[in-house]
């Protein structure tokens, strides 16, 4: 498992996530957890 942070004031990044820390004056506002995200898998690339 791989732990990934970002910090974004962008909501549509932000709705990509599973899970949504808010912060306020360096307080935790909200702490919400969104739901799995389904994870990309790499296709081999084809030999012709």
């Amino acid at each position: 498992m791989v732990t990934i942070i970002v910090v974004t004031h962008d909501l549509d990044i932000a709705a990509q996530t599973s899970r949504n820390i808010r912060l306020k004056d360096g307080k935790v506002m909200a702490d919400e957890r969104i739901g799995a995200v389904p994870v990309a898998t790499a296709q081999p690339e084809s030999r012709r």
